[in-house]
């Protein structure tokens, strides 16, 4: 009985070791990254304010207000559902026009070319 517990014991610290000296996986579905033009932003206090309202979305891990472009960049947590509407929403109730929003898809990492005989990539 003694043994058959030491041997468990073994088997589960194994696992464990083994366990803990894989990499992690990466994250199947990585954040994204959504561009918002927003009409009307003219000085650091409105951003605070726009800011204040994107942050409270679903999912937005971080709001950027870019004044001079006047541009709002949020980022949203892998798996997140952006909503548009909701994110035209949050512009007005800051007291902004929304325009256009684009949603930057992440980039899937793509295999490394392979070299023609020249030497050249394709």
């Amino acid at each position: 009985m003694l043994n058959m517990k030491i041997s468990s014991i073994l088997i589960l610290a194994s696992f464990l070791w083994i366990a803990a000296a894989l990499p992690a996986a990466a994250d199947p579905h990585p954040e994204s990254t959504v561009i918002v033009q927003v009409d009307g932003l003219s000085c650091p206090f409105c951003a605070f304010g726009l800011e204040k309202k994107l942050s409270k979305l679903p999912g937005a891990q971080s709001v950027a207000i870019k004044v001079d472009q006047g541009v709002a960049e949020l980022t949203f947590a892998p798996g997140s559902r952006i909503d548009e509407d909701r994110i035209r929403e949050a512009v007005r109730a800051g007291g902004f026009t929304p325009r256009e929003i684009r949603i930057l898809k992440p980039e899937a990492e793509s295999p490394p070319q392979a070299e023609s005989p020249t030497g050249t990539r394709p």
